[in-house]
Protein backbone atom coordinates (compact mmCIF):
# COMPACT_ATOMS: atom_id res chain seq x y z
CA UNK A 1 0.00 0.00 0.00
CA UNK A 2 1.22 3.38 -1.11
CA UNK A 3 0.15 6.64 -0.23
CA UNK A 4 -0.72 8.89 -2.71
CA UNK A 5 1.81 11.45 -3.98
CA UNK A 6 4.90 9.15 -2.89
CA UNK A 7 4.96 6.00 -5.22
CA UNK A 8 1.37 5.32 -5.11
CA UNK A 9 0.41 6.93 -8.61
CA UNK A 10 3.67 5.68 -9.83
CA UNK A 11 2.55 1.79 -9.27
CA UNK A 12 -0.78 2.25 -10.16
CA UNK A 13 0.43 3.57 -13.99
CA UNK A 14 2.84 0.07 -13.91
CA UNK A 15 -0.61 -2.10 -12.92
CA UNK A 16 -1.94 -0.26 -15.57
CA UNK A 17 0.75 -0.89 -17.91
CA UNK A 18 1.44 -3.97 -17.33
CA UNK A 19 -2.34 -5.21 -17.41
CA UNK A 20 -2.54 -3.66 -20.70
CA UNK A 21 0.23 -5.98 -22.06
CA UNK A 22 3.00 -4.21 -20.92
CA UNK A 23 6.27 -6.96 -20.05
CA UNK A 24 8.59 -4.46 -18.07
CA UNK A 25 8.62 -1.43 -16.35
CA UNK A 26 11.44 0.37 -14.74
CA UNK A 27 10.58 3.27 -12.18
CA UNK A 28 14.07 5.50 -12.20
CA UNK A 29 15.47 9.10 -12.28
CA UNK A 30 16.36 10.84 -15.72
CA UNK A 31 19.84 11.13 -14.98
CA UNK A 32 19.72 7.19 -14.95
CA UNK A 33 18.09 5.54 -17.32
CA UNK A 34 20.99 4.41 -19.29
CA UNK A 35 22.08 2.18 -15.95
CA UNK A 36 18.46 1.24 -15.64
CA UNK A 37 18.02 -0.37 -19.24
CA UNK A 38 21.32 -2.10 -18.92
CA UNK A 39 19.52 -3.52 -15.42
CA UNK A 40 22.52 -1.94 -13.28
CA UNK A 41 19.93 0.21 -11.42
CA UNK A 42 15.96 1.30 -10.88
CA UNK A 43 13.33 -0.20 -9.93
CA UNK A 44 12.50 -3.44 -12.30
CA UNK A 45 8.51 -4.90 -12.27
CA UNK A 46 7.84 -7.60 -14.58
CA UNK A 47 4.46 -9.70 -14.33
Amino acid sequence: HFAPGSMGPKIQAIIWFLEAGGKKAIITNPENIERALLGETGTHIEP
